[in-house]
């Protein structure tokens, strides 16, 4: 009479190993390896010097020249630290919506506005640039 192991468990030298068993133990274990220490990438005095450089008014680009990393790894470096600010997005000048630029355009044509909804698809420049041109 022969035993079948259930499909949720393997055969492996002769041991019963869950299929979901972390890979710490039954993967590491057959291949002879253990699970290494994860890889540093900023020092304590590499973090100490990136975030004295930032408060002084180094740029983030700067900063990963500096240290030969991406601008994605010192500004998340830089945000575990607590010290990273965001740009800001606005210059201080509220955006006119692509639409009031279109319905602005199509008033200077004497049209109604649903005929030129099309328009909204232009980049904002391009609208600016006609509305401005219009005038």
């Amino acid at each position: 009479m022969t035993w079948t192991y259930p499909k949720k468990f393997s055969l492996v030298l002769d041991v019963q190993i869950p299929y979901n068993y972390s890979l710490n133990s039954a993967e590491t274990i057959l291949k002879g390896h253990m699970m290494t220490d994860k890889p540093v990438n900023y020092t304590p005095e590499q973090t100490a010097q990136l975030v004295a450089n930032y408060k002084a008014g180094a740029t983030v680009e700067t900063l990963a020249t500096m240290f030969g990393k991406t601008t994605r790894s010192v500004v998340a470096k830089l945000s575990r630290e607590g010290v990273y600010q965001a740009k800001s997005k606005t210059s201080g000048v509220a955006r006119i919506k692509k639409s009031e630029l279109v319905d602005r355009i199509a008033s200077l044509c004497g049209a109604d506005a649903e005929s030129f909804d099309s328009l909204e698809k232009a980049n904002h420049e391009v609208l600016e640039a006609i509305l401005t041109n219009l005038r």
